[in-house]
């Protein structure tokens, strides 16, 4: 990426986006709560996928805006990945906010003997859904549109039409 900056500059930058990004959302749904448990899945859904691209040993950033956060790599380090390992990095984010929700839901039920206190079953809630959500195939949008089109890109041309073919017959049952 072009914009990264180094040294505290850029961890002063994405911590006042990250402040700045709660607020809005804090504004924009009325509840804190609401916020501080996005900022969480957004989080722990962008550690995913830093963690596997990390795995490949390729330069990241985090870039926080008020439409959202994600992970910028250089394409040409990604280019040089396979479309599996590709595939890998675009599930890693879903999956670790399915793998947050759990630990969440099992640290809610160790932690709290107060019955009313549903915060982390909320908390829960909010990343396994944004979790499965993100799997849905919404073209470039969504980790899910991603891997869909690492599929198809990594087939042959005869496999593409079998696999489109078997796609379209799923989603007309």
């Amino acid at each position: 990426p072009n914009r990264m900056t180094t040294g505290w500059g850029k961890h002063a930058r994405g911590l006042f986006s990250v402040l700045v990004l709660t607020l809005a959302l804090a504004a924009l749904f009325q509840s804190w709560e609401l916020a501080a448990m996005m900022i969480a899945g957004l989080m722990v859904h962008e550690l995913g996928h830093i963690f596997a691209i990390r795995r490949h040993g390729i330069e990241w950033a985090l870039r926080v805006e008020l439409r959202g956060v994600a992970v910028v790599t250089p394409l040409k380090e990604r280019c040089k990945l396979d479309h599996f390992e590709n595939s890998l990095i675009h599930l890693a984010g879903p999956f670790a906010n399915l793998a947050y929700a759990l630990l969440v839901i099992g640290l809610h039920f160790l932690l709290s003997p107060n019955p009313d206190n549903d915060y982390g079953l909320r908390l829960a809630n909010f990343s396994a859904f944004s979790g499965l959500l993100n799997l849905l195939p919404i073209g470039k949008l969504s980790d899910g549109g991603k891997f869909v089109k690492r599929v198809f890109a990594s087939l042959g041309e005869e496999k593409e039409k079998i696999l489109l073919f078997f796609s379209l017959l799923a989603w007309s049952l």
